[in-house]
Order: C-alpha cells, then sequence, then structure tokens
C-alpha cells in the first residue's frame, strides 16, 4: 500500500470536505484512488485531526481490553470503523478478534 505524507492527506480533506471538491476531480488531480479520499473524509469526521498521526510502534492489547472490543461491537448497532474508533484501533485488527 502506497503511504501518503500527513501534508497531502490533509489538503485532500479539506478541499473535499471544506471546498466541496467532488471525490473524482480530487481524484485526477493528485492521482489518489476514488475509495482513498471517501476513507480519509470518513477518519476525519471520525476522528478530527487526530486521523493524520501515525504510530510509530507496536501496541499490545490485554485480553480483557480485546474482549471489552468483541463486547461491544456485538452489542450495540455500531460499524466496525465506529468501534475502531471508539477504541483507537484499526478495524482490520477487529475482524481478526472475532
Amino acid at each position: 500500500m502506497v503511504k501518503y505524507s500527513a501534508t497531502l492527506t490533509a489538503e485532500i480533506v479539506r478541499k473535499y470536505i471544506t471546498d466541496n471538491i467532488s471525490s473524482r476531480t480530487l481524484t485526477e488531480e493528485y492521482n489518489v484512488p476514488l475509495r482513498l479520499i471517501k476513507n480519509l473524509a470518513q477518519n476525519f469526521r471520525l476522528k478530527g485531526d487526530d486521523f493524520l498521526i501515525r504510530r510509530r510502534t507496536k501496541r499490545t492489547f490485554s485480553l480483557e481490553f480485546k474482549m471489552s472490543v468483541i463486547d461491544y461491537y456485538q452489542n450495540h448497532d455500531v460499524t466496525l470503523i465506529e468501534v475502531a474508533t471508539k477504541y483507537d484501533i484499526l478495524a482490520c485488527q477487529i475482524c481478526a478478534l472475532l
């Protein structure tokens, strides 16, 4: 997967959300996948500017934490993305727990 700089992603999100430039136009302008723009916008709406911060260390999670994530996902009517945002983990990590 191609990594994009925080500056570029912030610029794309700003243009998409505040300037109301279409995702297709931004795809052509920046040569990035359409799905990436939609994901960046969704992450911004859920997390705010914090979604731009990348972790540099590997984290380990306790069994209790993992069980609480699974319990929350199964007992609430929420998406994987919303659970991931609430617990500050990746959605694919939740899938791996299930």
